[in-house]
């Protein structure tokens, strides 16, 4: 046991500890699980299943797997989680044998039930093309040699990435972090291509950049390098590819400045001299896929090839920096949350929220002083799906939600906050009955709860005397511990469905997992619980 931990294991540390505290069994489960939901955008309601068992019987001995699409492009994910660098080099070959063609995946995933239903009808209804990508977990650090092994063990035209223990520390600490990295980047530049930009009290510039010195800036392997914003969109799509090919085309390498976009950064101070721009903690808000393309292509960069820099300073918390990163990404893999972070809903509901005691937390990496009082916009969305739109089928899919059309029907003009103060203390009692949920549903809490949230919601609805409270909550929310008495037996009236269907089917395990995600056994269980709170009701009156 080394005397120092460095921040970025114990950040590791305490991810994987936040996904056991989901009931979930071991830390090679809760690991893969943060990364599916992390790095493929996954929501933990609808992670569970994507994970495989450590003994799985798959063909390719896969520990995952996950459908994902963006931009046109439909990715199938090979989750592989081995011990070392060998290993992990003749598990992707022996997968990569089963990936070389569109027919040998197909063969590969329809005769699979597992991969057939988590696949579903996405390769069907695709109008896009389709990528293959195998998610290298190696539980070890790995020197760059080794990671280009296990890289080039895949066949061509498979995505290789590499994920080794280190990079994975990184990931995690720079998810809980929304500091800028306290870095020095010199870049040479003769003064006379620059361009400077007055942006009110602030400033900018704009200059070209030699690819091959991108390449070898600080923090684009571990993410840090990039606002939180983006950091973890950086998977393989058509941009992506046709970006590879660019980069290393020496008949356009001249001409690459003139059709690419550029990259966007904002940071902390930038100063100028003759020959050089010195930048002090910069913070890239849009380009990131190019930067690290560059990274990726940085021993075969076509000579010569330059992009368009424009860098702004701005203070990492400013209505600046925060309207830079996501008014310059709607045409990039940002997540659907970021992108709706300045609507005028979501600064509305923040203000108000505040009013009733709670902080509305609508962008990766805010402080939370008081977790307990801290309302995570997407969570919201979540409840609000659940509770008022009946979808709850929908709501374990938390991107989706911030989405057109379903994002306006749940965050629109007319929101009454009080609405959100209610389906969040509704939640907080259904949290508490955790302990007293059946063994096998505490495995996947995240799941679980919602299920069990939903089920409240339909119970409450169905009962006259909560009409009122339902629709128009203001006066009862601002006591919350009276509002948490007169939910708890409608909670435990719901568990008591649940408490039944596992005994029900204790012989044979219940594939919960996939049944609690399927509209037609959820509204089955909102039904079932509205029943049994009317049964319990009855009987105490």
């Amino acid at each position: 046991m080394p005397d120092h931990i460095s921040p970025q294991e114990t950040a590791l540390r305490n991810a994987i500890s936040r996904v056991r505290e989901e009931g979930v069994e071991s830390d090679r489960e809760a690991l893969l699980l943060w990364l599916v939901r992390n790095q493929l955008g996954l929501g933990a309601a609808e992670s569970y299943e994507n994970v495989f068992p450590e003994h799985s019987t798959t063909v390719g001995d896969l520990d995952g797997f996950a459908v994902s699409e963006e931009r046109g492009v439909v990715a199938l994910n090979y989750v592989l989680l081995r011990k070392s660098a060998e290993e992990m080099r003749l598990a992707a070959a022996a997968l990569g044998a089963h990936l070389r063609s569109d027919a040998d995946e197909d063969n590969l995933i329809y005769s699979q039930p597992r991969l057939r239903k988590l696949v579903g009808n996405a390769l069907r209804e695709a109008h896009g093309e389709r990528v293959r990508r195998v998610v290298c977990v190696v539980d070890t650090t790995l020197q760059r040699p080794q990671k280009n092994k296990v890289r080039s063990a895949a066949p061509e035209g498979v995505v290789t990435e590499v994920f080794d223990h280190a990079f994975l520390a990184s990931i995690a600490f720079a998810e809980g972090s929304s500091a800028r990295p306290d870095t020095v980047t010199r870049i040479s530049n003769p003064g006379e291509e620059r361009l400077p930009l007055r942006l009110g009290d602030s400033r900018g510039l704009v200059l070209p950049v030699d690819a091959t010195a991108i390449a070898t800036w600080d923090g684009i392997e571990d993410g840090t390098l990039f606002d939180l914003n983006v950091r973890f969109g950086l998977g393989m799509n058509r941009v992506r590819r046709s970006l590879d090919v660019a980069l290393t085309d020496e008949d356009v390498a001249d001409q690459f400045i003139a059709f690419h976009n550029g990259i966007t950064g904002v940071c902390d101070s930038f100063e100028e001299h003759d020959d050089e721009v010195i930048v002090r903690g910069m913070s890239i808000v849009n380009g990131a896929q190019t930067v690290v393309a560059v990274a990726a292509n940085a021993d075969h960069l076509a000579k010569g090839i330059q992009i368009l820099l424009k860098i702004v300073e701005a203070a990492s918390s400013s209505t600046l920096a925060q309207n830079i990163a996501i008014r310059s990404n709607t045409q990039n893999p940002v997540t659907s949350r970021s992108l709706q972070a300045l609507d005028k809903t979501q600064v509305r509901l923040k203000k108000q929220l505040a009013e009733f005691g709670y902080q509305y937390v609508i962008r990766p990496g805010e402080d939370v002083p008081n977790p307990e009082r801290a309302i995570e916009n997407d969570t919201v969305a979540q409840l609000l799906c659940s509770m008022y739109l009946r979808k709850p089928s929908l709501a374990v899919k938390r991107q989706a939600l911030f989405e057109q059309p379903t994002y306006e029907q749940l965050f629109h003009e007319g929101l009454d906050p009080a609405k959100v103060a209610f389906a969040f203390q509704t939640r907080r009692v259904v949290d508490t009955l955790r302990s007293e949920a059946p063994e096998i549903y505490r495995r996947a809490w995240a799941l679980t709860g919602l299920t069990l949230f939903f089920m409240t919601s339909e119970a409450l609805r169905s009962d006259p005397d909560w009409n009122d409270a339902f629709e128009n909550p203001s006066r009862m929310v601002r006591d919350d511990a009276a509002l948490r008495t007169r939910l708890l037996p409608v909670a435990e009236a719901a568990l008591s469905v649940l408490e039944e269907r596992a005994d029900r089917d204790a012989e044979e395990p219940d594939d919960f997992k996939v049944s609690f995600k399927q509209a037609r056994t959820l509204s089955d269980l909102g039904a079932l619980a509205s029943k049994a709170w009317r049964v319990r009701k009855r009987a105490g009156e």
